[in-house]
């Protein structure tokens, strides 16, 4: 929800949309890195794997959206690549 508030924020001051769009992505970098490092992991092996030394539920909540943005992506691919300018009904 504060993330929300403050793309909102940054909205209303009139910032343009690549550099919201930029804040968007170093924010889910930068928790990224965070997790792995409160985690004391070192290594890509010891994130992705079962049993590494990441929480089985930062594990889950990672591969849960690394899964739902490739289908996000396919599924509006597919979409425009179908129905054209019409997929945009989508995306609104």
């Amino acid at each position: 929800m504060g993330s929300i508030l403050l793309l909102m924020a940054l909205d209303a001051l009139g910032l343009p949309q690549a550099v919201i769009g930029m804040v968007c992505l170093a924010g889910s970098l930068i928790a990224f890195v965070g997790i792995g490092l409160a985690s004391g992991s070192t290594q890509a092996k010891g994130f992705f794997l079962a049993g590494g030394s990441v929480p089985a539920g930062y594990n889950g909540m990672a591969a849960a959206a690394a899964y739902l943005s490739t289908a996000w992506f396919l599924l509006l691919g597919a979409a425009f690549s179908s129905w054209g300018a019409a997929a945009w009904a989508i995306v609104a």
